[in-house]
């Protein structure tokens, strides 16, 4: 996440409260939690987790270049 510039504060935000859900196209037992980062330009983190683990497991974290935030 360090590479990324991703803070740790910031994926426990969008696991808590996602903007948006989605299910993965090619695995439904993976999720994708999206929300938008404010301090972070307004850019959008989608975060891709196995469903049903405990703890969630976090299979990637990045800034989505292809989506952006409405007005």
């Amino acid at each position: 996440m360090e590479k990324r510039k991703i803070k740790i504060g910031w994926l426990e935000r969008v696991l808590d409260n996602p903007d948006k859900q989605e299910t993965d196209k090619f695995d439904s037992e993976l999720e994708h939690c999206l929300a938008v980062i404010p301090e972070f330009g307004n850019r959008i983190l989608r975060i891709i987790v196995k469903k049903e683990t405990n703890p969630t497991f976090v299979i990637t974290a990045f800034f989505d270049r292809r989506l952006k935030r409405k007005n």
